[in-house]
């Protein structure tokens, strides 16, 4: 048994089908006070707001999959030894119900290059006590606060739909020690 697997059967669920791994990457400056999210501007949830992410590509390892996404997404570069995991968590859908989402979420404060607008993502710059949850994934109001306490955290959650943020029909959220 892998050890995603592993981890997988600590919140009730086995292996899926076809699992996709993604990333999920926040820039944090002003001493962890101010938060980059990126407004989607096409494809799969557009408008909604988001860190900077996607798919792992074959070959790649989680962390070159979240330092190829940050580049591609708001143009900017950041190392392995300075993005830090702040959680793993599993997504799945009602209507998708042979795929599993699993996303290995990270946090930096240094990078380099200039933060740019990609084809995909306008990145913006929110205080902690005002990022928009409203116009986020229902998950990330769960696991947010986590992440913003500077903890770590393992998760799954269910959606009913996975054209509705929203739809998010239970959760398991757990804070690390």
């Amino acid at each position: 048994m892998s050890s995603a697997d592993g981890l997988r059967s600590l919140f009730g669920r086995g292996p899926f089908p076809r699992v996709k791994v993604l990333t999920n990457v926040f820039l944090f400056r002003s001493e962890g006070r101010e938060v980059l999210l990126g407004k989607k501007l096409r494809g799969w949830m557009e408008g909604i707001h988001n860190g900077f992410g996607g798919k792992v590509e074959q070959g790649e390892s989680v962390v070159e999959g979240a330092i190829r996404e940050l580049r591609e997404e708001c143009c900017v570069q950041a190392s392995a030894e300075n993005l830090h995991k702040v959680g793993v968590f599993w997504q799945t859908f009602d209507d998708k119900p042979d795929e599993e989402l699993e996303v290995h979420v990270f946090r930096t404060d240094t990078w380099s290059g200039e933060i740019g607008e990609s084809d995909e993502m306008r990145p913006g710059w929110f205080k902690v006590e005002d990022i928009p949850l409203h116009n986020m994934w229902a998950d990330d109001r769960i696991w947010h606060p986590i992440m913003l306490k500077g903890g770590t955290f393992l998760g799954r959650c269910h959606f009913s739909s996975s054209k509705d943020f929203n739809s998010m029909v239970w959760h398991n959220f757990e804070a690390q020690a």
